[in-house]
């Protein structure tokens, strides 16, 4: 860890927190998420969280092998409009062709 030290504490915060969460099981962490990329008009659609030292086609590896047989035909058409944004220190990919509904999962409702 970093020997940065915030500037104040908040509730909330992850510094003191985070040293005590487990290690990852995992070699890739996938965290989806609702998002609203550029030209969406707030409407919310799956986006997929990369951090530093993961990539794109290690992502679409993980869609690969872990999509079910059923799914594989759907996966196909919404990887081919995938989009990315980069957000700083990691970006965002993200599927507009899959919608997300506003009242499972928050998202604002966009008037027509």
């Amino acid at each position: 860890m970093s020997d940065l030290k915030p500037f104040f504490y908040f509730y909330g915060g992850k510094w003191r927190a985070a040293p005590k969460y487990p290690r990852p099981e995992h070699d890739f962490i996938v965290e989806p998420r609702s998002y609203s990329g550029r030209g969406m008009y707030g409407r919310c659609c799956l986006g997929v969280d990369l951090y530093q030292g993961q990539s794109l086609g290690s992502l679409i590896a993980v869609l690969i092998t872990e999509v079910d047989e059923d799914d594989r035909e759907d996966v196909a058409e919404a990887v081919q409009g995938m989009l990315t944004d980069s957000m700083g220190l990691g970006s965002i990919v993200y599927f507009p062709s899959v919608l997300f509904d506003e009242k499972e999962y928050g998202c604002p409702k966009v008037s027509p």
